[in-house]
């Protein structure tokens, strides 16, 4: 099992270190072989991947995507709360959810950091799995539990989706599925809730980095257009090991910068 991690110049010295330490005993076990950290410049890292952007592609993007974009609107909002919610939930339509929009150059960024990651990923032998640089190991014993059982996951035609439960799981009992102490929800097409945490066989990657290098979502959101476009099934976690640091206030997220 190899590790990615996904991160910017300006946030190395801010969060890696903690990041590596959490990880650490992982690699000293010898469940993790390699840790790669993609950190270059913007410019360095324009010559590694060679992707092209389409604004003028978001309203179809959007629609290609929108069933799995309205899950994870309906799983965020407290429909107990009141009856507006439903109502939104009810009326919303893409164009009022998603309007067209440029994305900033940290989303530019983020996006080729990502792709460079599939690339890296597509050219190895083993699974990987990838962490943006806010992704922190908040139970050690199901993170060895989860490397094990991606490192002995027989069918490499999968995508699986390893976030927290900022975004929750929307799952019934028919898709359930247990390994040990590990929960998924099983999906016939994968869903990303969250790009902070996922799992991929280099086959899977060679197959998203070419079908994502034009691009005109956000990166997490092109992820789900590209899932879907391709047919490829899914493992959501339900009980990560992960939690994402600047959801919960412990990290500034970097997707909001210019």
């Amino acid at each position: 099992m190899n590790l990615i991690i996904v991160t910017c110049p300006q946030l190395v010295n801010h969060r890696l270190v903690n990041q590596v330490s959490y990880i650490n005993s992982s690699i000293s076990s010898g469940l993790i072989s390699s840790v790669q950290i993609i950190c270059m410049s913007d410019a360095k890292l324009g010559g590694c991947v060679h992707s092209r952007y389409y604004p003028d592609n978001w309203d179809s993007d959007i629609l290609l995507g929108w069933d799995f974009f309205l899950q994870n609107i309906y799983a965020s909002i407290d429909q107990s709360a009141n009856n507006h919610n439903l109502n939104y939930i009810e009326n919303i339509s893409p164009s009022s959810a998603f309007p067209a929009r440029q994305l900033t150059k940290s989303e530019h960024s983020i996006a080729r950091r990502h792709l460079y990651a599939l690339k890296m990923i597509s050219n190895s032998q083993s699974p990987c799995i990838v962490l943006e640089d806010d992704a922190i190991v908040a139970n050690e014993n199901l993170f060895f539990e989860l490397i094990n059982f991606i490192n002995d996951w027989k069918k490499q035609h999968i995508f699986f989706d390893l976030t927290d439960e900022f975004i929750p799981v929307n799952c019934n009992e028919k898709r359930a599925f247990n390994s040990g102490n590990l929960k998924f929800s099983m999906r016939s097409i994968a869903i990303t809730r969250t790009l902070m945490a996922y799992a991929i066989f280099p086959e899977t990657a060679y197959q998203l980095y070419n079908s994502m290098k034009e691009y005109s979502l956000p990166i997490d959101m092109q992820f789900q257009v590209a899932l879907k476009v391709l047919g490829l099934p899914g493992l959501s976690i339900i009980n990560s090991p992960f939690s994402h640091g600047s959801k919960i206030g412990n990290n500034p997220s970097s997707v909001y910068q210019n």
